[in-house]
């Protein structure tokens, strides 16, 4: 995948760092961004969890993460934040419209 301009800006920027957001308008491929970031970042044998909102969110989450592929042997788990899943078992964890977070839904998972 090419990825355009700003995108592989805001790759760089969250490949250099240990926490970050990308703020982006709609349409602009943060999923893509994510993706791609999480891609440059996981070393084999780690576990990401990535997070959505929505069920269409989740798929739009695996599809982006099935064209970026990164090294072989990460395990992915994709999921709706409503199936409450233990972050904490996790090496990297994506959140995918993390406006959501303040939510009494997310504060438990994310915090």
């Amino acid at each position: 995948m090419t990825l355009r301009d700003y995108q592989q800006e805001a790759v760089e920027f969250l490949v250099a760092r240990k926490r970050a957001f990308v703020q982006a308008p709609a349409g602009s491929g943060k999923t893509i961004v994510a993706a791609s970031a999480v891609a440059r970042v996981v070393q084999p044998g780690q576990r990401v969890l990535w997070l959505g909102n929505t069920l269409e969110q989740v798929q739009q989450g695996i599809a982006a993460i099935q064209s970026c592929p990164g090294p072989q042997g990460v395990e992915f788990e994709v999921c709706c934040v409503a199936a409450q899943p233990d972050a904490s078992t996790f090496d990297l964890v994506v959140v995918d419209e993390c406006h959501h977070v303040p939510a009494q839904s997310w504060q438990a998972l994310v915090s």
